[in-house]
């Protein structure tokens, strides 16, 4: 089941029921979608997975990148961030320094946990434009990316990172296993 909901910028911003039998089709093909409208001139599509492997809610990322690296290689696909190599609030600005030193003209696609409304918990929200890394640990905020995948592990509340912390790992491998199929399957339809 896909919800659309539009905020005050006139960004359309999906979620994808993980639930549903067909979350991962719904995902390739709004992803599918995002691309398309991107400008042409994009050479190299860029997977920026932030989070960490030492919190369980804030690892989605770094199991996106697992997974996606796990794969064969493509010309022009590459991955940042995984189990081995994380990229967190530490280490982002220096990351995306590294990838615009050196891709021609990357097409940034950002993946991160999100906390969110208890009845969004266990959806991937995905939209153009960047998402805010770092927001979590109330560091100088980043926009990162040109089009955002955020898997919503749980709810937002007074402690951030406690709720992290109890967040379900079945719900976030689930969540990385979808995202990680639907953006390979993807790559061979653009």
């Amino acid at each position: 089941m896909i919800k659309i909901l539009q905020d005050n910028t006139d960004n359309i911003k999906n979620y994808v029921d993980c639930s549903s039998k067909f979350a991962l089709v719904e995902l390739k093909q709004i992803f599918i979608e995002l691309v398309k409208k991107q400008p042409t001139y994009k050479e190299e599509l860029i997977f920026l997975c932030i989070g960490t492997d030492k919190v369980v809610g804030d690892s989605l990322g770094p199991l996106v990148g697992y997974k996606l690296k796990t794969l064969p290689s493509i010309d022009r696909v590459f991955v940042y961030g995984s189990l081995e190599n994380t990229i967190n609030a530490h280490n982002i600005n220096s990351s995306i320094k590294t990838i615009y030193n050196n891709h021609k003209n990357p097409l940034i696609i950002a993946i991160d946990a999100s906390l969110g409304h208890k009845d969004n918990i266990n959806f991937i929200n995905i939209g153009s434009g960047g998402l805010l890394a770092r927001e979590s640990f109330g560091a100088n905020i980043t926009l990162v990316g040109d089009i955002f995948i955020k898997g919503i592990v749980n709810k937002k509340g007074l402690f951030k990172y406690k709720n992290l912390s109890k967040t379900s790992l079945s719900l976030v491998i689930n969540m990385a296993d979808i995202i990680a199929s639907a953006l390979w399957q993807a790559i061979f339809e653009l």
